[in-house]
């Protein structure tokens, strides 16, 4: 490795620990349900969030064994670096460019081995909350479940310039990560079906980002025996 590369890498390693360090300000709420998917004896499934909300499902699952699709633009070598850092595997590609490439290298990783794989399905260049068709195929393939994961805030800034509207929890804010039911894409479809599936996984995505959105403004939850407290 270069001294570019070092320094790229030690930054990257700082940046990583800053996150871990700033994330540890937060009261994190996880469904138990999306604690159970990434446990469950079937084996493998495809996490699907919005890329303007990758920083907590990240943060929830670091040392699992998941590999994540970044894009191989300069901004998606900084989030695989980080991912690195956080314990997790990346592949390089996206829905866009280079994505026949891309579904082939996670479809490689998910044969064989107990490995999530983690997709943002409107990344890398949106449009914001619409699923790109790239997931669907991806569980087509490889018979992976789809577990729609969503984030809500009751606090937090929306970083400039960036097309996701990327979410940055205020310090000490309350935060909730909820997990729809798997959603199982059928092997044999036609492309109005596959359109179909592509459709009805944005309902679910918008729909429980919605409803976690409101759910994150309550304070009784605590007593809500399907979530736990993370730290």
């Amino acid at each position: 490795m270069g001294f570019g590369g070092l320094a790229f890498d030690v930054v990257a390693w700082l940046a990583s620990l800053l996150i871990k360090t700033y994330m540890m300000s937060l009261r994190i709420y996880v469904d138990r349900g999306f604690i159970r998917a990434l446990h469950r004896p079937e084996g493998p499934i495809i996490g699907a969030f919005w890329h303007g909300h990758m920083l907590l499902p990240l943060f929830v699952c670091r040392h699992l064994p998941i590999a994540i699709l970044v894009s191989r633009s300069r901004d998606g070598e900084r989030i695989a670096q980080v991912a690195r850092h956080f314990g997790m595997g990346a592949v390089r590609g996206s829905t866009s460019r280079g994505a026949a490439v891309a579904v082939k290298e996670l479809l490689e990783v998910a044969r064989g081995k107990i490995t999530h794989l983690a997709f943002t399905p409107d990344g890398p260049r949106g449009p914001r909350h619409q699923v790109a068709p790239g997931v669907i195929y991806l569980a087509q393939r490889s018979g992976l479940p789809i577990l729609p994961v969503a984030v809500g805030l009751d606090r937090y800034w929306v970083l400039p310039s960036k097309w996701d509207q990327f979410l940055l929890p205020k310090p000490f804010a309350r935060a909730v990560v909820r997990a729809d039911d798997l959603y199982l894409v059928p092997g044999e479809l036609s492309d109005e079906q596959l359109e179909q599936h592509r459709l009805e996984l944005q309902r679910r995505l918008l729909a429980l980002t919605r409803a976690t959105y409101t759910e994150a403004k309550r304070s009784d939850l605590a007593d809500d025996p399907t979530l736990v407290v993370v730290h």
